[in-house]
């Protein structure tokens, strides 16, 4: 149990900051964006 449980935490935590890099790109993106 103690093994699933790690390497569930260890997926949500890849997905988590995939997810706040994608959403950091879509920020730098409508920055540069805007800047231009």
């Amino acid at each position: 149990m103690k093994y699933i449980s790690l390497d569930k935490t260890k997926n949500l935590m890849k997905y988590i900051s995939l997810d706040k890099t994608k959403n950091l790109m879509k920020y730098i993106s409508l920055d540069k964006t805007k800047n231009l």
